[in-house]
């Protein structure tokens, strides 16, 4: 809360009270101060809550490839993530990477099953993370 508004409120209501204007007066000019003084209290603003670090964070998303429902779950480490794949039930083996944040852009960096080097980015935004590539994008949702 702005101590310094509530000052200025203060200041007006003792001159109010210590003028000789009539006391209708007063009392609406009271009444309006109080008013003010609920409208500053009940208007807050409101922060979306960021993410700082992804460290400790699980996310889930899934997609369909020929059919087949595969799921993808990132678990982020402090400056690396590993990411789980299930395809079509089968597990793939684990894959590592690295990861650079900076709120709300994420960039992605690991070696494909394909022993290809890939770099993906992305946007965070709440609990939803979508990374895009040119055949598309994938969406998690944070667990």
């Amino acid at each position: 809360m702005d101590r310094a508004f509530f000052k200025n409120v203060k200041y007006l209501i003792i001159n109010i009270m210590n003028t000789t204007i009539s006391n209708n007066f007063k009392q609406i000019s009271l009444a309006v101060l109080v008013g003010l003084m609920v409208l500053q209290t009940g208007c807050k603003k409101v922060e979306e809550k960021t993410l700082d670090t992804l460290n400790g964070t699980v996310w889930k998303g899934t997609e369909y490839e020929d059919d087949l429902l595969v799921e993808y779950t990132f678990i982020f480490q402090e400056n690396s993530f590993t990411m789980l794949i299930k395809e079509g039930g089968s597990a793939y083996p684990n894959i590592k990477g690295t990861y650079e944040y900076n709120h709300p852009n994420i960039t992605i960096h690991f070696i494909n099953l394909d022993n290809d080097y890939i770099s993906l980015s992305g946007i965070i935004s709440g609990n939803l993370m979508i990374f895009y590539d040119d055949k598309g994008s994938l969406s998690l949702t944070k667990q």
